[in-house]
């Protein structure tokens, strides 16, 4: 008997111990890293913070452990070059920006201090010359085939005083499944309904300037829209529906000939 429980004690202890390691393994500490180049995405990956407390330390630890990418300027604050992509390739204010969970900080990346879920994106652009969107998509009419691009954009007067706004993003390349469409003035492309078959689809989106210089930001290389199974009755199947009134004259029809027949019997 003692055995036995000494048996059950040590098995618990040994379930107790695995869980305690999974758990500590499920919250290590990360952020969503993502590096886009001029014409395509160089890094995306969750990063251990680890002993990283800013931006530039992340950028710094992935650099390290990828092969992926090779990050200059980032100890100083300031990138000069990822994978050979140099700032003022186009002779003006383009370089490397970043955002952190959607938005621009004011600061460097050597001063933005990081919390565990962070969503950082690093990438090219003329962010203050020609400009950039950062389109985000809006798949909720993905069953009618629309999917619509908006933008909140931030300008600025001769006095440095900011004004943003929700734009469409228009004449933006986008790639459903391997199916290329332009977005209208409204920001929205349609999809013909011979694509919008049930499950995951991939998006991309790429819009340039006349001179290569990227003028939107792609999303993440995993983006994907999910068209959900068709109940019976949208995908013209049977529905019980469609036979209540059928039903309903069946029931009428066999209490009339009920009462028919209940009648001849008392006639005879």
């Amino acid at each position: 008997m003692k055995r036995k429980l000494l048996s059950a004690v040590l098995l618990t202890v040994f379930l107790l111990s695995c869980f305690a390691l999974t758990a500590t393994a499920d919250n290590t500490p990360t952020v969503s890293l993502r590096i886009e180049g001029i014409t395509q995405n160089f890094y995306y990956s969750d990063v251990e913070i680890n002993n990283a407390q800013t931006v530039a330390d992340i950028i710094i630890s992935a650099d390290k452990s990828s092969d992926k990418i090779t990050v200059t300027g980032a100890e100083s604050s300031y990138i000069t070059d990822i994978n050979g992509e140099s700032a003022g390739s186009f002779g003006g204010w383009d370089g490397w920006s970043y955002t952190v969970n959607g938005q621009s900080p004011s600061v460097g990346i050597g001063d933005y201090n990081i919390k565990s879920g962070d969503v950082i994106v690093v990438f090219y652009s003329d962010s203050f010359g020609i400009g950039i969107q950062y389109p985000v998509m809006d798949a909720s009419k993905i069953t009618e085939g629309i999917i619509t691009f908006a933008s909140t954009d931030t300008t600025y007067d001769e006095n440095f005083n900011p004004t943003t706004a929700v734009n469409p993003v228009t004449d933006m390349k986008v790639i459903f499944d391997n199916k290329e469409f332009v977005t209208d003035k409204q920001g929205s492309v349609v999809i013909p309904a011979e694509l919008l078959t049930a499950g995951d689809h991939s998006v991309c989106v790429s819009k340039v300037s006349e001179n290569g210089i990227p003028l939107v930001l792609r999303l993440a290389p995993n983006t994907k829209v999910t068209i959900p199974q068709p109940t019976p009755d949208e995908d013209g199947g049977l529905y019980i529906g469609h036979f209540l009134p059928l039903i309903a004259a069946l029931v009428i029809a066999v209490i009339c000939i009920g009462n028919i027949v209940k009648n001849n019997k008392k006639k005879n």
